[in-house]
């Protein structure tokens, strides 16, 4: 982690629960994340979706309902009334300010539109999982036709295989960590220990199964139509296969709707100056 103290003179449009208000400011830097888009972050993408969705509910000072949506591209809410869409792509601006004038943590995203926490451990988490889903959104296309069909043709060799090959013993260490994780009604974290078994082991039919599982009730529907896929190729002849099929149908028809690309941005991304701000550069049955 590493801390900046800058000054910066600013009057902002914000939006402070019902109310807007103007904000003079002289406002510091006190968090920048570790952004590298040349090393894979430490947490998968779903991770990092959760914690992105759960530091959105977080959220101070905004006046914002439950209709967060959070997929891999992007995310959209609403906020006062109007409903901003927000590409990671887009972002310019990763810094984490303190408002010396009333003492909240904040990221600003549009002109009028800034991310808010009383606490600024809260914008820290959300800020190193935005940093996470912006590496996945610029280097880990989700199942693009070329990826798929290699995993295609490494699961009909795997299917060839007179006798499979067993699970490791880390993706069985992984696996006692996803049990207990979702024990405790922890999604985000059981989908995390699913994405790092299958890193290891992709060829297990069980794990892909219940990722899909697993995504699809965390609303994040793109990976569940991923992994889907992927157990329908390791097990085509599967008792549920049309019913796992059909699943894959409806999963894909709400990642439509939840499309955060196709949805127009309200306002414009926040200028930035070159001294406050860095650019961002472009195994087993079920």
């Amino acid at each position: 982690m590493t801390k900046q103290w800058k000054r910066s003179a600013c009057f902002a449009l914000m939006l402070g629960g019902s109310s807007i208000f103007f904000s003079g400011c002289a406002d510091s830097v006190v968090y920048q994340p570790n952004l590298n888009l040349d090393q894979r972050p430490p947490v998968s993408m779903g991770l990092a979706m959760g914690r992105l969705k759960a530091g959105l509910l977080m959220m101070t000072y905004n006046n914002v309902d439950q209709d967060i949506v959070v997929t891999p591209d992007g995310f959209s809410l609403i906020s006062s009334g109007q409903r901003y869409a927000v590409r990671y792509r887009d972002f310019v601006n990763l810094n984490i300010l303190q408002n010396q004038d009333y003492g909240y943590y904040y990221l600003p995203v549009y002109s009028n539109f800034w991310l808010k926490w009383s606490a600024l451990a809260q914008a820290q988490a959300f800020d190193r999982a935005l940093a996470a889903m912006i590496y996945y959104a610029k280097n880990v296309p989700i199942d693009t036709p070329e990826a798929f069909a290699l995993f295609q043709r490494k699961a009909a060799e795997w299917r060839a295989m007179p006798q499979k090959p067993p699970l490791p013993e880390e993706v069985h260490r992984l696996i006692v960590l996803k049990d207990d994780a979702i024990q405790n009604n922890d999604f985000s974290k059981a989908a995390d220990y699913y994405e790092q078994a299958l890193a290891i082991d992709p060829m297990w039919p069980a794990g892909q199964y219940n990722s899909a599982l697993i995504y699809a009730e965390l609303k994040i529907y793109p990976l569940a139509v991923m992994h889907m896929k992927r157990y329908l190729a390791l097990e085509p002849d599967a008792k549920d296969a049309r019913a796992d099929q059909d699943k894959i149908y409806l999963w894909e028809e709400k990642a439509k709707e939840d499309g955060i690309s196709s949805k127009n941005p309200t306002s414009q991304p926040a200028q930035s100056s070159s001294s406050l701000f860095g650019v961002v550069s472009g195994g087993g049955n079920k």
